[in-house]
């Protein structure tokens, strides 16, 4: 930091510059304490909580996969339960009606279609996140993030990041057992101001009897 004192130097004395400096950078110092005093370190559970809030979200995303593969696509999120994420340049679309999951692949016609209580998007759009009945694998809070790592009854993690000021989300990474990451970045993300249309995160009703498992 550098003070204005040193811009009128013909104010001071020569030998009062580093005297003027000290207290200058003295200042600074207990300005930059008394801040950091004045944010109090917050919670997961406050941390769940101000995400539980949020009953619908949509925006854009990046999903960068364990060998660096990327794509980007638009995601819908509504709570409790319901997603849909729809990919830029590929005929693959997941969507989930707050009981299933289903990965739909337009091109081959295909349906994977699973549990949601087998997947981590169960712990992400629970209607609220109660962390008292979810496993807690790491909690951290840093100048510049804050990390929530949870895991699902499937023994698959998932670590959300939210940013230190608003406790906004930031991205999510899905773990799975062979301690494979995926990580989905959220942008341009809007949680108001908007209503989603009749039919968003349907599965067809005869697609819901062809379930498969996770590996």
């Amino acid at each position: 930091m550098r003070c204005n004192f040193f811009r009128k130097a013909a104010l001071f004395p020569r030998k009062a510059v580093p005297g003027v400096f000290c207290l200058c950078l003295a200042a600074f110092l207990l300005q930059a304490a008394t801040v950091q005093a004045q944010q109090p370190a917050v919670t997961a559970q406050q941390i769940a909580d101000h995400f539980s809030a949020i009953r619908r979200m949509t925006g854009r995303f990046v999903q960068i996969d364990a060998r660096g593969n990327i794509v980007q696509g638009t995601f819908h999120l509504e709570r409790p339960g319901k997603a849909r994420f729809t990919y830029d340049d590929s005929p693959v679309t997941v969507v989930a009606n707050g009981k299933s999951v289903v990965i739909y692949n337009k091109k081959l016609d295909t349906w994977s279609l699973y549990s949601l209580s087998q997947t981590p998007l169960q712990l992400l759009l629970a209607d609220r996140i109660d962390l008292q009945n979810s496993r807690i694998l790491g909690f951290k809070q840093e100048p510049n993030v804050v990390s929530l790592l949870l895991e699902s009854k499937g023994k698959i993690r998932i670590e959300m990041i939210f940013d230190p000021k608003t406790l906004d989300l930031r991205e999510w990474s899905v773990i799975d057992r062979k301690n494979q990451r995926t990580t989905v970045q959220l942008l341009e993300t809007r949680t108001e101001g908007f209503v989603f249309g009749k039919g968003m995160f349907d599965i067809p009703a005869h697609r819901q009897s062809q379930r498969s498992g996770l590996q």
